[in-house]
């Protein structure tokens, strides 16, 4: 509830804070530390999407690598042992605290738009109205649908403790988040139907216009569910992988988790390098990187991250068995045999991912705010965030399906198959991305941000007349 009440809102409050039809204004609003950009002066509203999932993995990092140690083992002589756990909670509480009371104080500094009533339960009836007089509409109403049912059946299926009926639920979940990704995949572009509610009289062709622009961007809203399940496996098959590889550092053995936190290293490595170097020096070469195109990069990338992954697990088998080791995942009394190979050589696979995310998931953010009406920037962006959970529930559900290739001893499995099954969908994906993609056209900015009257965005007659003049 804290995350869903934060996130999709103060993104947009930020972004908010530009104005991106005024370039000297655009450059005037946020300025960059000095440390990290000493030849730059100002921050676009690019940058700043960029530095928002920057500070986000600030967080994460410090998370992962101070606050879970803290918890387990203490600060002594400052913290004990004892009160470990009380005290990582402790300091995140008082610097929420502290956050709260910086935010509200600057509360009049801040570029504010006005609330504009209900834009959920509008564009809800919308879209209501017009499926109701559309087939077109009632097949891409079901997939945006399929995803509720998707969810309650996927928790369900954790309380269940018979294994086939916990199979049929899991897999039952994740085919419906699958029927739902692929209608918006196939029909979500064509919004022609939703149109059909501005004959009914209950709403203006402005407001029915806003949701069209809304609903044209659902084939993206599923393209973003498969990378998620791309990346999940970071925190599933990934830790099951460096389970039974070499975990030693020393005469201790680490867990396979802690390589989780290389992805948020990544980011903060790397996000400051493809806004400095990175992007200037492309776009240097006459090639516009625009949000879509970084996305396609992405998906590449993550396609290649599956393809490691699969080649370590191969390797990882190949290689020896450490003699007189037994994994410190293995349960009491079992024993689980760790392969000769480090698990430093998963290094690569999460890298990958950790570049993945930045070009993919800094362009969504991108996205679903600047190609959606002013009044549904928030509920866009949670929207963007909920493919995190969906993608989630594709990729547990892929698990179930393949569990045979994952078996408690992965020299036993064929774990490296189940990486190679991802890998498709990446494929399935980035080719149906490619093909959507073609010809979108990107919002220009107006000089006035809304009209007043009918609520439409003023980009939308000229988008509307372009997209006329090409059917004629």
């Amino acid at each position: 509830m804290g995350v869903g009440g934060i996130k999709p809102n103060v993104v947009v409050l930020g972004a908010d804070q530009f104005d991106v039809t005024d370039p000297a204004q655009r450059k005037q609003r946020v300025r960059h530390p000095p440390c990290l950009f000493p030849s730059r002066h100002a921050c676009t509203q690019d940058d700043f999407f960029n530095w928002f999932y920057w500070s986000i993995n600030v967080g994460s990092t410090f998370s992962y690598i101070f606050l879970t140690n803290l918890a387990v083992q203490g600060l002594p002589p400052l913290i004990p042992e004892s009160f470990g756990f009380f005290a990582s909670f402790l300091i995140p509480t008082v610097s929420f605290f502290v956050a709260v009371v910086i935010f509200y104080a600057g509360r009049d500094r801040y570029v504010k738009k006005p609330p504009q009533g209900s834009a959920l339960s509008r564009f809800v009836d919308i879209l209501c109205c017009a499926g109701a007089k559309s087939l077109h509409g009632k097949i891409v109403l079901s997939g945006g649908l399929a995803f509720i049912p998707a969810i309650v059946t996927t928790i369900a299926s954790y309380f269940i403790q018979d294994p086939t009926l916990h199979m049929a639920f899991a897999v039952a979940g994740a085919g419906l988040v699958v029927y739902g990704t692929l209608v918006l995949m196939t029909s979500g572009q064509d919004t022609s139907w939703v149109l059909e509610a501005a004959e009914t009289g209950q709403y203006s062709l402005g407001e029915v216009k806003e949701a069209a622009q809304v609903v044209r961007l659902a084939p993206y809203f599923s393209f973003l569910i498969v990378f998620w399940a791309v990346y999940a496996q970071q925190n599933m098959n990934f830790v099951m992988q460096g389970c039974q590889m070499d975990l030693r550092v020393g005469s201790t053995q680490i867990s396979s988790a802690m390589l989780s936190m290389f992805d948020a290293i990544v980011i903060l490595v790397f996000v400051p390098v493809f806004n400095s170097v990175v992007y200037p020096v492309v776009e240097a070469c006459g090639i516009q990187l625009t949000l879509l195109r970084k996305m396609g990069i992405g998906f590449v990338i993550a396609m290649a991250c599956m393809l490691t992954a699969g080649y370590v697990e191969v390797w990882r088998k190949d290689a020896g068995v450490l003699a007189h080791v037994n994994s410190n995942c293995a349960r009491a009394g079992e024993h689980l045999p760790v392969s000769t190979l480090s698990v430093w050589w998963q290094t690569p696979q999460y890298l990958l991912i950790g570049i993945g995310e930045i070009l993919v998931n800094i362009p969504s953010y991108d996205l679903f705010y600047s190609e959606v009406p002013e009044s549904m920037r928030s509920v866009c962006q949670a929207l963007n965030l909920l493919t995190t959970t969906l993608g989630a529930l594709v990729a547990g559900g892929t698990n179930s399906i393949f569990s045979f290739w994952i078996t408690s001893d992965l020299n036993d499995g064929q774990l490296e198959r189940v990486f190679y099954v991802f890998a498709a969908l990446v494929v399935v994906n980035l080719v149906g991305f490619i093909l959507v993609s073609q010809g979108f056209e990107y919002h220009q900015p107006a000089k006035t941000t809304l009209d007043l009257v009918s609520g439409l965005s003023p980009a939308l007659p000229r988008a509307n007349h372009r997209r006329q003049t090409r059917q004629t």
